[in-house]
Parts: structure tokens; sequence; C-alpha cells
């Protein structure tokens, strides 16, 4: 789990990181940048949520399997 927490914590970081950057080099309006980078963000947040719950349900399948002594 401490990989997947770090990996996510990176994974965030450099997105807004990068939100950072298009804030300040993108040739748009405030505003429609701003709904650009949230929509983006949230897409990003929610294939993060996917990816952990998949990788929680194989942990959970493995640590079942171990207790099975399998």
């Amino acid at each position: 789990m401490g990989r997947v927490f770090r990996f996510l914590t990176g994974f965030l970081a450099g997105m807004a990181f990068g939100a950072l950057l298009a804030l300040m080099w993108a040739p748009s309006t405030g505003p429609d940048l701003r709904a650009r980078v949230q929509e983006r963000v949230l897409l990003a947040l929610e294939e993060g949520r996917r990816a952990a719950q998949a990788r929680r349900a194989e942990l959970l399948s493995r640590l079942e399997e171990a207790r099975r002594g399998g």
C-alpha cells in the first residue's frame, strides 16, 4: 500500500505543478483555462481513485488467498 500511496502522492503533486505551469504559460483566458484545468484534474483524480480501488481489490484478493494457505 505504501508504493500506491507514494505513487498517488507524486502523481497529484505532478498534476498540481503542471496545472500551475499551464496557468502561467497558456494563451487562453483565465476562466477558460481554469475550467479546462479543473476538468483535467477531476478526470485524473477519478482515474487515480479507480486505480487505487483496483489495486486494493488485488491486494485483498492476495491476502485472502494467503490466509487460505494458497
